[in-house]
């Protein structure tokens, strides 16, 4: 009988979040617009309390 080694596999959101790292570019449009998604959220809140 043969032993066959096995590798674990990466999931898709795994390699996804590997290759978006190395990308240095798309990791600051990622966080520009996650910074812009709250601020369209939370600002007429903050307007209206004003």
């Amino acid at each position: 009988m043969e032993l066959v080694e096995t590798q674990s596999g990466s999931s898709l959101w795994k390699d996804a979040w590997k290759r978006l790292r190395r990308n240095r570019l798309a990791l600051a449009a990622l966080i520009f617009l996650s910074i812009l998604v709250v601020a369209v959220i939370i600002g007429p809140a903050l307007i209206s309390a004003t």
